[in-house]
């Protein structure tokens, strides 16, 4: 599977969940880098919370959400 890519329309919005910031502020720059527009979240509940926030606000939920392992 491929991340959705950056469009001339806007950005592909990735949401990172990662309790460790240190490596979810290097993995945020890298696809900020590449592109993507970059919400984060420190667990499941947060990015639980930060998308329902966003669908109940009218706006698009994120394309695509990555968690580490573990």
């Amino acid at each position: 599977m491929t991340a959705p890519k950056a469009t001339r329309e806007g950005a592909a919005h990735i949401l990172l969940v990662d309790d460790d910031e240190n490596l979810g502020m290097i993995v945020s720059d890298r696809l900020m880098n590449a592109g993507y527009r970059i919400t984060q979240a420190r667990n499941l509940r947060e990015a639980l919370d930060l998308v329902t926030h966003e669908v109940q606000r009218c706006k698009r939920p994120p394309d695509l959400s990555t968690t580490a392992p573990g």
